[in-house]
């Protein structure tokens, strides 16, 4: 099965008991006719001692290629990243990013700056989007310019995957 699309971007992330740096190193979905999706990730310095934080970020991921409508109901996993903590306003936009805005929704950059608590701050909002450190795990993807256009995403280099990602999530589950 030839991958349908690959990020290999997601950055080190400190996870587990041991702060120890790990990296989800690929993640690649593909798939089988227009019915079926499968989702790999692999992690780098040792996947066999993969502790309980990173399993379930990898369980999280798996069920987001496979089910996205799921991932709302899981608990999204835990990240020692010093920008989503703090009472930094980047912090405070990622913090209500994944809080108020869900799997299939959009918001745009206005509206998140004012939902943030500063709605004069949209061009910070688009800062905090480019300092996400786990951008498909809090879903800057999901945020849009006023006028409902997708604007960028990677720095410009990933607007595909973006539209792709925004697709996937409207998909919704048949009964």
């Amino acid at each position: 099965m030839q991958p349908f699309a690959s990020f290999d971007w997601l950055p080190p992330t400190r996870c587990g008991r041991n702060q120890e740096e790990k990296q989800l190193h690929i993640v690649t979905w593909s798939r089988s006719g227009d019915t079926s999706l499968s989702c790999v990730v692999t992690v780098s310095n040792g996947q066999e001692e993969m502790g309980p934080e990173l399993q379930h970020c990898v369980e999280w991921l798996r069920a987001y290629f496979s089910e996205p409508w799921t991932v709302g109901r899981l608990p999204l996993p835990v990240f020692h990243h010093p920008t989503l903590h703090g009472d930094s306003f980047t912090s405070r936009v990622l913090q209500t990013l994944v809080r108020d805005v869900k799997v299939g929704e959009t918001v745009s950059y206005k509206r998140l700056a004012e939902m943030a608590g500063n709605p004069r701050a949209v061009r910070a909002v688009g800062g905090a989007m480019r300092r996400n450190p786990v951008p498909l795990l809090i879903p800057c993807h999901r945020v849009i310019s006023s006028s409902g256009q997708s604007g960028m995403y990677m720095g410009g280099k990933g607007n595909h995957l973006k539209q792709w990602l925004l697709t996937h999530e409207m998909v919704k589950e048949e009964d």
